[in-house]
């Protein structure tokens, strides 16, 4: 379950950037608490071509392999999607998508294959959201990305 990771987020295998590390553990609860609430509301637009900072990561569950749909931001750059690690490398979808080495994401209108799963730093995402998506995420602290090719 080794993600390599590209640009200067880690040297041989120890992070230099801890993954999505927030900068308090009020940002923290903050955005757990919020994705609880919002989760169920954004899984309705997101994914569609009128709400484009979110999309819907479509994966299978590592053990038990049913499908799942969870709502993530969502960025596109150099051919290939990025999304922000807002809760890090233990993630259920994260994990599910690094163990099947594929899923799919819905975004804009349309559904596409993704694998090559690959943890990046900020740096490389960067022009890959909106001026003010980036801000914030940058505010809450968000440090590593994952990026996801299509497989097409």
């Amino acid at each position: 379950m080794n993600v390599p990771m590209v640009g200067s987020a880690r040297v041989g295998s120890t992070p230099i950037v801890p993954a999505a590390m927030f900068k308090s553990r009020f940002a923290r609860g903050v955005i757990r608490f919020m994705s609880r609430i919002a989760n169920p509301g954004i899984t309705h637009v997101a994914g569609t071509r009128w709400f484009s900072a979110f999309g819907l990561l479509v994966h299978r569950g590592r053990r038990s392999g049913r499908r799942f749909v969870s709502p993530v931001g969502v960025g596109w750059k150099g051919g290939g999607f990025l999304i922000p690690l807002t809760f890090g490398e233990r993630s259920h979808w994260y994990l599910n998508v690094v163990a099947a080495g594929e899923g799919s994401i819905k975004w804009k209108g349309k559904e596409r294959r993704v694998g090559h799963a690959r943890v990046v730093a900020a740096a490389d995402a960067k022009g890959a959201f909106s001026p003010a998506l980036w801000l914030l995420l940058s505010l809450v602290g968000i440090r590593t990305y994952l990026r996801l090719e299509p497989i097409d």
